[in-house]
């Protein structure tokens, strides 16, 4: 049965790699962790929590490594989606204070050079952008050229 995206984003498994994700540097202490964060995040049981962690790292999501676990390059990927729109309201916010910015030094200033705004709101809108394609790029399915060529000869 599959699961909505949103069911999985909200799962304990993806709730416990985001909290790694999101604490300082991207890594918490290994030691007395394991059973405080199954109690907070409200497993049944030991087991149920043991299995989600072996997921978490057989798939290379996130590494014990000495005192510390640590998310991985990988691990890091499976956020992206939510970064996106983090970035993009940023960026939206601050098109639209340049925006307000520029209306009223228009306003209170009419020798104000329009072209300075014009380059600003340009390079901010060509960094959104340029965001936009890196998630494109990094989410789309990868396809072998055997498999791209599979469509494109029938």
């Amino acid at each position: 049965m599959a699961k909505l995206l949103s069911e999985l984003l909200q799962s304990n498994r993806y709730r416990l790699l985001f909290l790694i994700y999101r604490s300082r540097r991207g890594r918490i202490p290994a030691v007395g962790t394991k059973s405080k964060l199954a109690k907070a995040f409200g497993y049944k049981s030991d087991g149920h929590f043991h299995y989600d962690w072996d997921y978490l790292t057989s798939n290379g999501l996130i590494v014990e490594e000495g005192r510390w676990v640590r998310i991985t390059r990988k691990g890091k990927r499976e956020f992206l989606p939510i970064e996106t729109l983090r970035v993009g309201s940023l960026f939206s916010f601050m098109f639209g204070f340049l925006s307000l910015e520029f209306i009223l030094l228009h306003y209170f200033s009419p020798q104000f050079e329009a072209v300075y705004f014009v380059l600003l709101d340009g390079v901010v809108l060509m960094a959104l952008a340029s965001f936009y394609l890196y998630v494109y790029r990094t989410l789309r399915p990868g396809l072998s050229d055997d498999e791209d060529m599979s469509v494109s000869n029938s």
